[in-house]
């Protein structure tokens, strides 16, 4: 059974269930109750529970509840500029059990207002001891997540450390302050573990002698909980895995129980989120999609959701079919509505061409168009799809670290080139499966790193449907017919 088949479609979630039960672990006097009770629609109720999500309090409860409209709930966020530091914490304290809201973060942090990260406030401060040591901790706290789920990404978006070490070499007077600024200070920084054992001691001294009480986020009627400073990355450890097996418990989110809801349609979700067939992921913008035709089959439908849940887990993806069963015409369909802004965003590289060598793929030095008598470096286009984040698609053709790794090539003269964080790559082959309908295993060097997707060829009802939705005038049963047997005698 394919990974698509076992999921539910977010839109059939039962609101009203959740929404109730998110209301009785609420205080019964408290406002946001009032608000989520005062939702009118499935529209409304979203953009509340979006709301709610960053409070701190509820952000747990929220995600856990609301988990199929996760990506949905987060997109909402790009639309404004509103509680952004505990937004942004939020975002953090989820990413680590949820990566596909990483796109989310990234687009999220790459807004001008972050440019200086979350804590560019510090230098503008004439006296670091008059900064607030709590929104100092929720901020730190949320800082080291971030580094923990990926390391390299501070650094990527140009973050300055001098906001970090400022809190613990001007310093602020709080003990956790300090302590938080370090922690993240050696994630930043790529210190080793002696060393910043080290830095802690000459700063605060002995680990677990000096008094370092950490406020760690708030209980469900809002009182803050505190904790031991020194204490917090078991804590962490036991806030992860705690999650990550409340996700792996079986969970109703779908039931109905007499309930008269209203269902959720694409149009109740953000202008940010596209809806593939059941998988929610984040657009490039947010403008509706170009038109891709693809006729809604049973196996059409099936294949984009398949490809659409590997490309949201960020899986290089193999698709095998038969001859002619629309490979190309489904990446095009899921391009248009993740990148809408473009109309291809596929770079289609023939490797069954054997005139392609290495040089095309990653570039060369060529003679200079502009300046006679040198030489410049040219991309190949698998370089320039790293670079320019489109999708290249090779036809007839490790995990990272952290989490949102973007991939990596190592080109002679030119160094690591980095890809961008929504570059994906995909490879099709076209195989006569066997009489027994099953497909050849890929044997090409490195098919073992793609996921492979199979796709069936459309069946005589599916050919009809697709003759009748293309070509209306030739709808009549007895000419559908024809033409559906035809086309199986073509693809044979």
């Amino acid at each position: 059974m394919s990974l698509h088949n076992t999921l539910n479609d977010p839109l059939t979630i039962n609101l009203s269930k959740q929404a109730r039960a998110l209301l009785a672990i609420l205080p019964p006097d408290s406002t946001y109750s009032i608000q989520i009770s005062l939702a009118s629609s499935p529209k409304t109720l979203l953009l509340t529970l979006s709301k709610l999500l960053a409070v701190p309090s509820l952000t747990v409860p929220i995600s856990d509840l609301f988990r199929p409209l996760l990506v949905d709930l987060c997109a909402r966020w790009l639309d404004d500029q509103e509680d952004l530091d505990d937004r942004f914490a939020a975002l953090c304290m989820l990413i680590e059990n949820h990566e596909e809201l990483f796109s989310i973060l990234s687009t999220f942090l790459r807004r001008p207002c972050f440019s200086q990260g979350p804590l560019s406030f510090v230098e503008e401060c004439q006296s670091i001891a008059m900064l607030d040591a709590i929104r100092l901790h929720h901020l730190l706290l949320a800082y080291y997540r971030l580094l923990r789920a990926n390391r390299l990404l501070p650094g990527d978006l140009l973050w300055p450390i001098s906001h970090l070490s400022t809190l613990f070499t001007a310093p602020h007077p709080d003990s956790a302050v300090k302590y938080l600024a370090i922690r993240c200070y050696s994630l930043h920084t790529g210190m080793a573990e002696v060393e910043r054992v080290q830095l802690e001691t000459r700063v605060l001294g002995e680990p677990g002698v000096v008094e370092c009480p950490l406020s760690y986020g708030k209980n469900i009627d809002g009182s803050r909980i505190t904790i031991d400073g020194w204490l917090m990355p078991v804590m962490e450890l036991e806030r992860i895995h705690r999650s990550r097996n409340s996700i792996a418990a079986a969970s109703d989110f779908y039931s109905f129980e007499g309930d008269r809801v209203q269902p959720l349609t694409s149009g109740d979700l953000s202008s940010w989120t596209a809806n593939i067939h059941g998988i929610l992921m984040l657009k490039s913008c947010p403008f509706p999609p170009f038109s891709v035709e693809v006729v809604t089959t049973p196996s059409a439908i099936e294949a984009l959701g398949q490809l659409a849940t590997y490309t949201s887990l960020r899986l290089p993806t193999l698709i095998t079919s038969p001859p002619s069963s629309g490979k190309s015409l489904f990446l095009s369909q899921l391009a248009s509505m993740v990148y809408p802004e473009a109309n291809d965003q596929i770079v289609t590289v023939h490797l069954a061409d054997t005139s392609l060598d290495p040089r095309s793929l990653l570039g060369s030095y060529v003679s200079s168009p502009t300046q006679l008598g040198t030489f410049e470096w040219k991309d190949g286009v698998l370089t320039s799809c790293y670079e320019r984040r489109e999708m290249p698609l090779a036809e007839s053709l490790a995990p990272g670290t952290w989490i949102g790794n973007r991939a990596s090539i190592d080109i002679p003269n030119r160094g690591r080139v980095r890809a961008s964080e929504r570059f994906a790559i995909f490879a099709t082959r076209s195989v006569v499966p066997s009489t027994s309908g099953s497909f050849p295993s890929p044997i090409f060097y490195g098919a073992h790193k793609f996921q492979e997707l199979v796709v069936e060829a459309p069946t005589s009802d599916e050919i009809k449907m697709i003759i009748v939705s293309r070509f209306p005038k030739l709808g009549e049963p007895a000419c559908t017919g024809d033409l559906a047997n035809l086309g199986q005698v073509f693809r044979v």
